[in-house]
């Protein structure tokens, strides 16, 4: 029987139907697969051409395609191109707020929150201010005199201030008449107070004593032998020698340090100690005295007036000297010596028409009057060296 033609081309070229032998067919079927292989070398170096670029890549570095760039929504776009409105961390605005309601409340509360006047007393007393103390304490007294804590402070400053007449007043009229009577509790608030005033009485009472004595070494020797008393401590026998008992000036220097060192209530001595000081051309020992004076009484006006005297001596600030002068006419604006150095300290700066004015207003105050050496100073006629200087007992 004869065979079947084979109809299937060898080859998509070949001109018509052809049967093709065994051998034929081989070799067609190996044309083709070297055909395959041709065209899948292209493929394939793209392949490692690509793998190549993956492996060169970075870590953690990717770009977006050009095909996912596309399919960003508009409002994304938006939202990531839309301008910052501040630089801050989150946490820092809480932090601000509060800072800024501590601010307002620092400022607010004294307004809100007005203190008492017995708290404003407290305040002055304890700062040793006490020239603000005493005034303070004796209004509110005035208007409760059966109070008698508030009492003890009143005295207390007063005595501090130098105020010993109101003192004497409240104990000789208010205290002692009912002493006995008083809480205990208030009597040991007081007792400071009784003590300084008991020691005052014993002084006065002994200096008339040893006022009938005919020399200063009697007096001295009569006061002497009052040292250890109770009531009268060696600082007031010094200072009492200091005051009436010798006209030494390096003696009174002396024993106006001796007063407060064996006695630190009279502080004030030091002040004096100051002065004098100042008049023998000690000036850096009469500001350090000066300077004693203010840690134990920061309202002293004598040692604010010494120190404005002092800085114009030494050549210093205008400005300064002017501020230690107008504390110490703020303290004691009727003090004659105060505004005969608030004048000279105008005069010091260069401003005639406060001194001036100043010195009309002296000029009206038949208390206080005008010392001709202010003018000889307004008028150049004398130098700060020549008012302030010399060694004798004065201002």
């Amino acid at each position: 029987m004869a065979k079947e033609k084979n109809n299937t081309p060898a080859n998509e070229a070949a001109t018509g139907p052809e049967i093709l032998s065994d051998r034929e067919k081989k070799a067609a079927m190996k044309a083709k697969a070297a055909s395959e292989k041709t065209d899948a070398a292209p493929v394939a170096e793209k392949m490692e051409t690509a793998a190549a670029q993956v492996e060169s890549t970075p870590e953690n570095t990717e770009e977006t395609p050009a095909w996912a760039e596309k399919s960003v929504d508009e409002g994304e776009i938006a939202a990531s191109v839309k301008p910052k409105t501040g630089t801050f961390p989150k946490w820092f605005i809480p932090i601000l707020a509060v800072a800024a309601l501590v601010i307002v409340g620092v400022f607010m509360y004294p307004r809100l929150f007005p203190k008492t006047p017995r708290q404003l007393a407290d305040e002055a007393f304890a700062d040793k201010r006490f020239a603000t103390a005493s005034k303070l304490y004796q209004e509110l007294y005035a208007e409760n005199e059966t109070d008698d804590e508030l009492a003890a402070m009143c005295m207390l400053s007063l005595f501090h201030h130098q105020d010993w007449t109101a003192m004497f007043a409240i104990y000789d009229y208010n205290i002692a008449p009912r002493i006995t009577e008083m809480d205990p509790a208030a009597v040991e608030k007081m007792q400071p107070a009784i003590d300084a005033i008991d020691s005052l009485d014993a002084t006065v009472n002994a200096l008339n004593e040893v006022a009938t004595l005919s020399t200063n070494e009697e007096r001295i020797a009569a006061l002497e032998a009052k040292s250890g008393q109770p009531k009268i401590s060696d600082g007031i026998i010094a200072f009492l020698k200091a005051v009436y008992m010798t006209t030494d000036p390096a003696e009174v220097r002396a024993l106006l340090g001796e007063t407060y060192e064996k006695d630190p209530r009279f502080h004030f001595t030091l002040a004096q100690k100051g002065t004098l000081e100042r008049r023998a051309g000690n000036l850096d020992t009469a500001v350090a005295d000066y300077q004693r004076a203010l840690a134990e009484d920061k309202e002293d006006a004598e040692a604010h007036r010494g120190l404005a005297i002092v800085t114009m001596l030494q050549g210093g600030s205008g400005k300064k000297a002017l501020s230690y002068a107008q504390k110490a006419y703020e303290l004691a604006p009727e003090g004659s010596f105060v505004m005969d150095t608030l004048a000279t300290t105008y005069i010091y700066n260069n401003q005639k028409e406060e001194a001036e004015a100043l010195m009309a207003l002296m000029e009206a105050n038949p208390d206080v009057g005008v010392d001709d050496t202010l003018k000889q100073y307004l008028a150049g006629e004398k130098t700060l060296e020549q008012i302030y200087l010399g060694d004798e007992i004065g201002s």
